[in-house]
């Protein structure tokens, strides 16, 4: 498994713009914007700005999340379907990622 900072991010497979229209979220027709670009979810923890994409099927689920500003990626793969791959992805993050202000703040 190639990180996503290795291939979608640096350009080497997309070009600087379609890089972004996949990170750009997006809206539904009554103008409400949503947390789903192109086929990842851009949302933030913590103050960090995420790039995830996760799912499974029968028996397997995953979760692949990638932090711009900290050119970290986390995978977890489970071999079982009632894992919560991202919500183990987010303590692996909160432990690695810098504290922002906002949370020494207690916010």
């Amino acid at each position: 498994m190639c990180p996503p900072r290795l291939t979608l991010f640096t350009h080497r497979v997309l070009r600087t713009e379609s890089s972004r229209t996949m990170r750009t979220r997006g809206k539904l027709s009554n103008g409400k914007s949503i947390n789903y670009g192109l086929g990842v979810v851009v949302r933030k923890l913590d103050g960090h700005e995420a790039v995830r994409h996760g799912g499974g099927i029968p028996g397997f689920r995953a979760d692949v999340a990638y932090y711009p500003d900290s050119e970290l990626t986390i995978a977890v793969l489970s071999n079982t379907e009632h894992a919560n791959t991202a919500r183990i992805s987010d303590r692996i993050a909160r432990g690695l990622l810098p504290k922002s202000s906002k949370v020494r703040a207690g916010n």
